[in-house]
Parts: structure tokens; sequence; C-alpha cells
């Protein structure tokens, strides 16, 4: 139940980011920011067509990601044989990371227009905030895991 509502969720935050990427493509300036310093400030420009690159990106990963939670077997997973022993867990955790990327290219997105159309000067800290609770999401899950295949493994 858990994976199909992260599956609408990451389905929404996908159609999101090609949806609102359409809506101000043609608001954009010609030359837009497409990359950012740690600070947040712009530091890289390109052609505002290279904003579809995010989309593309996002859609890549999104199909390599549910390809991988469904095939627990995947060479393209690496996690613990633990964790691929079950197959709910795998779909979940894919599932989980999916969302924290998904959610992250879903405000780069919005916030890199806003600083392209001068409404803002730099990022906010929303991008590194997600950054940093999916490293705690990967971390916490693995320890997780791992504590549930050794209570397994004793009874």
């Amino acid at each position: 139940m858990l994976t199909k509502i992260l599956l609408t969720i990451n389905i929404v935050l996908l159609l999101f980011i090609w949806g609102y990427t359409g809506y101000v493509h043609t608001e954009l300036p010609d030359i837009i920011p497409i990359h950012f310093g740690l600070n947040g400030v712009p530091d890289g420009f390109g052609n505002k067509n290279l904003n579809w690159g995010l989309c593309i990106i996002s859609t890549l990963i999104f199909i390599i990601l549910n390809y991988v939670s469904r095939n627990s077997n995947s060479p393209l997973l690496n996690v613990p044989d633990s964790l691929r022993r079950s197959p709910n867990l795998t779909e979940i955790f894919c599932q989980g990371i999916l969302f924290f990327c998904m959610l992250l290219f879903s405000i780069l997105t919005y916030d890199s227009s806003k600083v392209a159309m001068g409404v803002k000067t730099e990022l906010g800290p929303r991008t590194t905030i997600i950054i940093g609770l999916m490293f705690v999401f990967i971390i916490s899950f693995l320890v997780f895991a791992k504590r549930l295949t050794n209570s397994k493994n004793t009874n």
C-alpha cells in the first residue's frame, strides 16, 4: 500500500516537472541559470532549452528506479543482500529515494525558473534540506533493514 502511495506521489511530481517547465518556458529569458553553487547563487548559465534536460533526467531516474524497485536482483540495485531478499522492502526503499529525487527536481524546476525570471536571486534552503533528508532516509532505512533481518535470523 505504501509503495502505491509513493508511486502515485512520484508520478504527480514528475508530471509537475514537465507541466511547469512547459508552462513557464515561453516566459523565460533566452539565457537562464542552469547551475547553482552550494550557496544557491547561480554560477552557470545556458540556453533556456536546457531546462528540458531536467525533465529528461527526472524521467530517466523515474524509469530506472521503478524498474529496479520491481527487480530486487537487478545489478543496478546497490543495496545489502539482506535488503534484496525482501522485495517489499526493496520497493519501498526505491520508491522512497525516488520520492526525494522527484521532490528535489520539482523544487529545482520551480526555484530555478523564479531565479531566471528575476523573482528570486538564489535557490532557497529547501534543496539542501531535501538532500539532507534523503541521506537520513537512506541511512535510517538501511539500519532498519539490517535490524529486521538480524531479528529474523535470531528467531
